[in-house]
C-alpha cells in the first residue's frame, strides 16, 4: 500500500499512531533484564518510641545505687543494737546526711522505672518470640529489684521493719539475721542482678540486630 493510500484509510492512520506512540515508551527493565531496586520503605516513628529509654534510665538508677550504696556501707554495722543507731548519727551528725535519702528515694525510683519497662513491653507486645527468653530475664531481674528493696527495707532496723518481721516471723531476730539480710543486699543480690543484667542488655541488642532491616 502506497502512502498516500494508508493517509486515506482511516484505521491505517490510527494503526501508524499507535505503532508512532509505541516507540516513544522507555523499555521496560523487566524486557531489558535488569532488576529494580526499591529503595526501603520508611517506617513512621513507633508510637512508644519515647519509652524507649525506660530501660536505659533502670540500669543508670542501678548505678547510682550501688555508688550510693557504697558509701552507705562505709557507716553501717548490720548489729541488732547499733544498726538504726550509726544511721541516725549519718544523718545527723555527717555531712553525708542527705546519702541515705538519695539512696532510698533511688530504690523507689528504680522500682517504678522497672514497672513502667515491663508494661512497655507488654503493651507493645514485645515478649513475643524471638525476645521470649529474654523477657523471663528482665521478669527474674525484677523480682531481684522486688527483693533489694526489701532487704534495704529491713536494713535501718527502726519499728516500721521490726513491725515487718515480727508479722511475717512472729519473733524477734538477732545479729545472725541481720548479718543474713545485710550480706543478701550487699553481695550475693547484686552480684546475681549485675550478671542477669549483663544478659539481659547483651540479648536485647542481639535480638533487635536480628529484627532489623536486611538482617
Amino acid at each position: 500500500m502506497t502512502e498516500e493510500a494508508r493517509e486515506a484509510d482511516p484505521s491505517k492512520r490510527a494503526e501508524q499512531a499507535f505503532l508512532d506512540d509505541a516507540t516513544l515508551v522507555e523499555p521496560s527493565p523487566l524486557d531489558t533484564g535488569e532488576v529494580p531496586v526499591l529503595a526501603p520503605p520508611t517506617a513512621p516513628p513507633p508510637r512508644w518510641a519515647r519509652t524507649w529509654a525506660l530501660g536505659s534510665g533502670a540500669v543508670v538508677l542501678a548505678g547510682f545505687l550501688a555508688v550510693t550504696g557504697l558509701l552507705l556501707m562505709l557507716h553501717y554495722r548490720p548489729l541488732v543494737h547499733e544498726a538504726h543507731t550509726g544511721l541516725v548519727d549519718l544523718v545527723e551528725a555527717s555531712p553525708w546526711s542527705y546519702l541515705r535519702a538519695l539512696h532510698l528515694w533511688g530504690s523507689h525510683l528504680l522500682l517504678i522505672v522497672t514497672l513502667l519497662h515491663l508494661l512497655r513491653v507488654v503493651v507493645t507486645r514485645s515478649y513475643r518470640p524471638p525476645r521470649r527468653a529474654n523477657y523471663h530475664v528482665g521478669l527474674a531481674l525484677l523480682v531481684f529489684v522486688i527483693a533489694m528493696a526489701l532487704t534495704g527495707y529491713l536494713l535501718p532496723w527502726n519499728e516500721s521493719s521490726r513491725w515487718l518481721l515480727h508479722r511475717l516471723i512472729g519473733e524477734a531476730p538477732g545479729n545472725g539475721f541481720l548479718t543474713s539480710v545485710y550480706a543478701l543486699h550487699c553481695a550475693f543480690l547484686p552480684v546475681a542482678a549485675v550478671l542477669l543484667l549483663a544478659y539481659h542488655v547483651y540479648r536485647a541488642r542481639l535480638d533487635d540486630r536480628a529484627n532489623a532491616p536486611g538482617a
